[in-house]
């Protein structure tokens, strides 16, 4: 250890932390062998899991790795054994081999399956590779109960300049440690620290890194910690004091002693994080285990990434978010008992709970927890049976898989409205649930003015089957009090073709995947096959070729009636269900064929040049109506459902300067199509973030379905974006300045 650090973090542990520290062998943290894994030391007198070992290899010699555990009975009665290790690996692929202490493997199921990985068996030894750094849960033997979890990580960066709390390999009781402004805390790789972390009322900017682990085991009902890294608590109740801006990467945080891991705070960034609550948090009262990650947002948003949480309650809880722009992304949820990707209410009388979206993410495990009728993989109460006090609004959920393992549980959606307020203008987009829950969904609305409304229902799927206007009753309880509950597929207007049909012609070698439950039809064929094709002649004039993406799926060309029309890079850095990847349009009114060839070739951030094809879709309507969750909104816009002479009988509008809709899209020309009369003023068009003009809506007479402007021309090799922004001005013949969307026509 550095001089500096090592007087900072003996002069402010105390005697008791000190003591501890001494005992604890130091070393200095670096690869044992190779710059590819990294391991660490064994904290002295911290036990290992009874249940698994691990073991890695960068395919030189093989390193151990300390396998922690935390054990204890859930809140809805479960006693759970949770093993975990934690890693470091860059620069190539690294096995894994776990041994199972308590006798032989017969099976092994490693989650996310998006991972594609599938463990090898013998006797009572498992192993796979992980090809980039990623955090998994492995079921043996089918047990839901004795869980393990491998987190491989990207090398952190280690000790910052200027760190006020250094904590090097060993094992410390530090108490509660309250930072003021800027002070940074690093704990190290082997550092096992026995302690909460608070931030100051009026401070910002801290920041706690590193990968060692932060346990709450010590610190039960101690007043004013009402978790292991919070702002500090008020005593008038769940008021949180004025902190903003903290920083938390790379740490374990495990055994809090109260009900959530952490409360997060204005502009939050918090990466790489991993949370694991102590089942039974043994606090001697009803309220049952702990949960992840409870956000109080005022004035900043808030970025959760890249982490990974055990919650025996909720696994995220929006407390109280009143600023749009906050996102969860690339998480997983390794299980939890309440709601795993929202609990969602506020505590503060008056206010909103809004701007949320979590996208990219992973529930690998539910529970069937019944402690609240409405509970489900996500729920929004505005009642005041949790001290709710305001509407709850603007929330997005987006490209989320939500498990597959044996264990039933509630329900996907709970919304449930009160006089406190609404729940308004959700979307949830390519959402897969692995198994049917156990009771419907409830969109319960609570009188005409206080509603559960304007929900949308995109490419979600339920074992398999989409979600549809006409099978709404068979998962969703919708009362009176509802309104603008809408379902829909990306792909509505045209027909499909899946890949199964016998009109495709495939070339090379190619896998069926019917294990895909968010591809269409549920399943999918892909090919690693240099120069390997797909070919499909159709009857039309478009076609769309639909197609998953991720880290593995390469560079594809693509030809139309024999001729080359461009090259389709698949890549993605998370998995992407059914996404349109291709489109041609205005073809003659006939027969045509479209071959999609493997180049062989791939991004460069790509993993391998795999070839993916889902399904063709022939006929598609590229025209995207205005209440689409593709375009977003910004500022204060309303939407009307009863313009019959409008597409689709509806559009939106806003008089407010400065409002926008914006649309991404991959075509060579865009037109925007909008409602003209003596009320609409002056917009101002972006196309890529240059502008292009102010277009005039008004129009003495009421005209619907108007063409005010096109763009034509652009690449197509790389998708476009479309803004439109209201100027606030208008022509002296008007009478107000409002714009119009009615929707978008791209080709």
């Amino acid at each position: 250890m550095a001089s500096h650090s090592s007087q900072k973090w003996w002069a402010r542990l105390g005697m008791v932390g000190a003591l501890v520290a001494a005992s604890a062998t130091f070393v200095t943290i670096q690869p044992a062998f190779a710059t590819s894994v990294t391991t660490y030391p064994a904290p002295n007198g911290i036990s290992a899991s009874s249940h698994f070992s691990a073991r890695v290899n960068d395919g030189s010699t093989w390193q151990n790795s300390m396998m922690y555990y935390v054990d204890g009975t859930d809140s809805v009665g479960t006693s759970r054994y949770i093993s975990f290790t934690n890693f470091e690996m860059s620069g190539g692929s690294v096995t894994v081999e776990v041994t199972d202490l308590q006798g032989s493997i017969t099976s092994a199921t490693v989650r996310p399956k998006k991972y594609g990985i599938v463990p090898s068996i013998s006797g009572n030894k498992l192993t796979f590779t992980l090809t980039s750094p990623q955090k998994v849960a492995i079921e043996v033997n089918g047990s839901n109960t004795d869980m393990l979890y491998i987190f491989g990580n990207a090398p952190d960066g280690g000790e910052p300049s200027g760190t006020t709390y250094y904590y090097g390999p060993g094992v410390y009781d530090a108490g509660v440690v309250q930072l003021n402004s800027n002070e940074k805390v690093y704990v190290a790789g082997g550092a096992y620290v026995k302690g909460v972390f608070q931030f100051k009322d009026g401070t910002s900017g801290q920041q706690i890194l590193g990968p060692g682990i932060i346990s709450g085991e010590n610190q039960k009902n101690v007043g004013a910690s009402w978790s292991m890294m919070n702002g500090t608590k008020k005593n008038s109740g769940w008021s949180f004091a004025n902190t903003s801006g903290q920083t938390i990467k790379d740490v374990t945080f495990i055994k809090p002693a109260e009900p959530f891991l952490m409360w997060l705070v204005d502009g939050s960034l918090v990466q790489n994080v991993k949370f694991i609550a102590h089942p039974d948090n043994g606090r001697g009262n009803s309220v049952g285990g702990s949960g992840g990650i409870a956000i109080y947002g005022k004035n900043q948003p808030f970025t959760l990434n890249d982490c990974f949480a055990f919650a025996s309650d909720d696994g995220y809880k929006y407390e109280y978010n009143d600023v749009d722009g906050s996102v969860v992304k690339n998480s997983t949820i390794g299980y939890a008992a309440g709601a795993p990707l929202g609990g969602i209410w506020n505590d503060v009388l008056g206010s909103n709970t809004r701007g949320v979206a979590v996208e990219n993410s992973d529930v690998v495990m539910t529970s069937n927890n019944n402690y609240a009728d409405n509970v489900g993989v996500v729920y929004a109460m505005s009642d005041n049976v949790f001290g709710t006090h305001g509407p709850i609004y603007n929330l997005r959920f987006s490209n989320i898989a939500i498990g597959d393992d044996a264990t039933p549980f509630n329900r996907l959606v709970g919304f449930q409205a009160s006089s406190r307020g609404s729940i308004s203008n959700v979307s949830f987009n390519n959402i897969d649930v692995k198994k049917v829950p156990e009771h419907t969904s409830n969109l319960t609305g609570y009188s005409s003015t206080y509603k559960v409304q304007d929900v949308d229902f995109t490419n979600v799927r339920i074992n398999g089957t989409l979600l549809t206007d006409a099978n709404k009753s068979d998962f969703l309880n919708i009362n009176t009090y509802t309104s603008n509950i809408s379902f829909s597929s990306d792909f509505s207007g045209g027909t499909y073709t899946d890949d199964n049909s016998s009109a495709l012609v495939w070339n090379g070698t190619w896998t069926a995947d019917t294990s895909r439950p968010s591809s269409f039809g549920g399943g999918d064929r892909y090919s690693n096959t240099s120069g390997g094709y797909v070919e499909y002649g159709f009857s039309g004039q478009s076609v769309s070729w639909v197609a998953r993406k991720n880290q593995y799926t390469g560079i594809a060309a693509v030809f139309v009636d024999g001729v080359f029309q461009q090259n389709i890079d698949l890549y993605a850095a998370s998995e992407k269900y059914q996404q349109n990847v291709y489109t041609v349009s205005g073809l003659s009114n006939g027969s045509h064929t479209i071959r999609i060839v493997n180049t062989g070739t791939q991004n460069a951030s790509a993993s391998d040049h795999y070839l993916d094809v889902d399904a063709f879709v022939v006929g598609i309507d590229n025209s995207v109506n205005d209440t689409s969750k593709a375009i977003t909104y910004g500022g204060t816009w309303t939407h009307d459902s009863t313009i019959t002479n409008s597409f689709h009988g509806e559009d939106s509008y806003s008089n407010v300067s400065g409002a926008l809709a914006e649309f991404e899209f991959n075509g060579t020309s865009i037109s925007w199509i909008a409602r003209k009369n003596q009320y609409t003023g002056i917009i101002g068009v972006y196309i890529d973030g240059v502008f292009q003009q102010n277009v005039d809506l008004y129009s003495s007479a009421e005209t619907y379905q108007q063409n005010v402007y096109t763009a034509t021309g652009l690449s197509s090799t790389t998708p476009h974006k479309i803004k439109l922004v209201v100027t606030g001005t208008k022509n002296s013949s008007a009478l107000g300045t409002y714009v119009d969307l009615d929707r978008f026509l791209y080709k």
